[in-house]
């Protein structure tokens, strides 16, 4: 695993990068758990996590960009939390928060037109995690149930008609 490690003291999906990313520290995070085993140098993992804050507040794959993504941001705070449950991460539950739609469920950007079952149920644990009340926790589960088919699993949003193993996963994720 720390032949993943990036520059930046993250980890990374290819060997020899400058930048980390927060889906392959979320990864190696959770191989080290599984495997019993603490995460070499977390502080260097946690500096790599905020240098992919994205301007608007949230936290996105690459360093600099404009936009955070909400899968993004739900596991950043995911690692946060588990890395160093004593600091609070208010800005990245607000952040999350402000990504919830009217009619229920989370888009996966700010200029994200539409929800997603993904992004809906990465925000949804993340914010149960920080303990940060839902805006209508009745409305995302809703929207989640309106992506149920009749073959038992999910599909991805309003426009897809097919359902696969990965969203039935984040549906029942999201309503458990």
């Amino acid at each position: 695993l720390e032949t993943f490690r990036s520059g930046d003291g993250g980890y990374t999906e290819k060997t020899d990068s400058d930048n980390g990313s927060v889906y392959a520290a979320f990864l190696v995070n959770q191989c080290y758990q599984d495997c019993l085993q603490p995460l070499p140098d977390p502080e260097a993992l946690i500096r790599s996590i905020e240098n992919l804050k994205s301007a608007d507040g949230g936290y996105a794959n690459l360093p600099g960009m404009e936009y955070g993504t909400t899968t993004v941001t739900a596991a950043a705070t995911v690692l946060q939390q588990h890395l160093r449950p004593s600091d609070a991460h208010p800005g990245a539950g607000n952040w999350l928060s402000q990504q919830d739609c009217l009619g229920g469920g989370f888009r996966a950007t700010p200029i994200t037109p539409i929800p997603d079952l993904l992004s809906t149920s990465t925000a949804v644990f993340a914010l149960k995690l920080l303990g940060k009340p839902l805006i209508d926790l009745n409305s995302s589960r809703e929207f989640v149930k309106s992506l149920w088919q009749d073959s038992g699993g999910f599909c991805a949003n309003l426009l897809d008609e097919s359902c696969d193993c990965e969203y039935t996963f984040y549906g029942l994720l999201e309503i458990g």
